[in-house]
């Protein structure tokens, strides 16, 4: 058929030209515009303004709008290039493909994510597995873990999932060679389908924690005027700096000397033992 036609009621194998309305199927092709079909059609090649119902076969070109149920869109089929700004809003997604896009994000793999200067990679643990058996005190870490003894003392670690889910332990030992980390007794004993996750605390893995010598010496190379709380040691020493010439030696002999024997009578000390 070649032409204008008002209205067709029937099956028609071809039409090329300009169609007002069509009721019933077109078992062929269409090639041109078509204001209206209600019904299947097999096959549409150009542009189509509306459609209402189903379309039995495939769309070359493009669709205005769909009403109505798409079967399946191919691989690349839709890109970033073909969505315009704003054309997705949040009144246009469903509840549900809210709640789905949420699920899909948290339950993403952590491990795939650890991109430099991302939240992945802020959000990432020491460690991240399944464990290979629990006992009362213990969890046996995935077979990748460190092999360095005491690599994780001090960490927690965390089950996420599996039989005793949602404890948390402090790692005090462990032994590379089998992956055993000792923690405090569990209320519900992790076993091979414990899914854990290992948090940095009090320490980093492998350092090791300052010397008492250090310690000691990083108080008494701190600055007092840091320190100058109401009844503090740094208060007293400061006012003492403040005052002016410190004590000699001999005034320190006389005062201890003369200070009375009352004050110091604590059992085991020099003071009851001299009176």
């Amino acid at each position: 058929m070649t032409g204008a036609v008002g209205t067709v009621t029937g099956a028609v194998g071809s039409v090329t030209g300009a169609v007002g309305s069509v009721t019933g199927n077109v078992g062929g092709n269409v090639v041109g515009s078509v204001g209206s079909v209600t019904g299947a059609v097999g096959s549409v090649t150009g542009a189509v303004g509306s459609v209402t119902g189903n379309v039995g076969g495939n769309v070359v070109g493009s669709v205005a709008s769909v009403t109505g149920a798409v079967g399946s869109v191919a691989a690349n089929g839709i890109t970033a290039a073909s969505i315009a700004t704003d054309a997705i809003t949040s009144t246009g997604v469903a509840a549900s493909a809210a709640s789905k896009v949420a699920n899909q994000t948290w339950d993403t793999t952590a491990s795939g994510h650890v991109t430099s200067g991302t939240f992945g990679q802020a959000l990432g643990g020491i460690r991240a597995g399944t464990a290979q058996a629990g006992a009362a005190t213990s969890i046996t870490l995935d077979a990748g873990a460190s092999a360095v003894n005491s690599f994780y003392v001090n960490d927690l670690v965390l089950i996420t999932g599996g039989t005793g889910a949602g404890q948390v332990r402090f790692i005090t030992a462990y032994l590379g060679s089998t992956k055993v980390a000792t923690v405090a007794a569990w209320a519900t004993n992790p076993d091979n389908t414990s899914v854990f996750v290992i948090l940095p605390f009090d320490a980093i893995p492998g350092a090791t924690a300052p010397t008492a010598s250090q310690n000691a010496v990083a108080v008494w190379d701190e600055l007092i005027a840091g320190h100058l709380g109401a009844g503090s040691t740094g208060e007293k020493l400061n006012n003492a700096g403040a005052a002016g010439v410190p004590p000699t030696v001999a005034q320190i002999t006389n005062g201890v000397w003369d200070e009375p024997v009352s004050n110091h009578n604590t059992h085991g000390t020099m003071g009851p033992n001299r009176r």
